[in-house]
């Protein structure tokens, strides 16, 4: 794995109502890494409902068990990374193959990716 790829991810559907402040809340307070910047890129699926999409850039990874295995999970495909901010809600975590930049467009997508779920993990 790269290094640019080991200091970002990807949340392919968040909620509107999310903030960057949360996401970042979550992947500390979970102790799985230090956020250097999370951008959101706002997306509208096929029945006009909204959502964003989030690229979360670490300055690191936290050095302890559990986040060596959400990392691993992460950059290892056959598996599924998720992380629970809110019983039972939980984002999917996937490796970020953008270079790291400020996201600033409106885009809208056909996909119906239903990445943020209610469940547990």
């Amino acid at each position: 794995m790269h290094n640019n790829e080991s200091l970002s991810v990807f949340i392919p559907r968040v909620f509107p109502n999310i903030s960057t402040e949360r996401i970042k809340h979550a992947f500390e307070h979970l102790k799985i890494g230090v956020i250097n910047r999370i951008d959101l890129v706002p997306k509208t699926n096929q029945r006009g409902e909204k959502y964003n999409i989030a690229f979360i850039h670490l300055h690191n990874w936290c050095e302890n068990i559990a986040a060596l295995k959400f990392k691993r999970k992460v950059f290892d495909q056959d598996k599924r990374a998720t992380l629970m901010y809110e019983k039972p809600w939980y984002w999917i975590i996937l490796p970020s193959r953008s270079p790291a930049r400020k996201y600033t467009s409106t885009a809208t997508t056909n996909d119906n990716d239903e990445s943020e779920e209610r469940g547990s993990t």
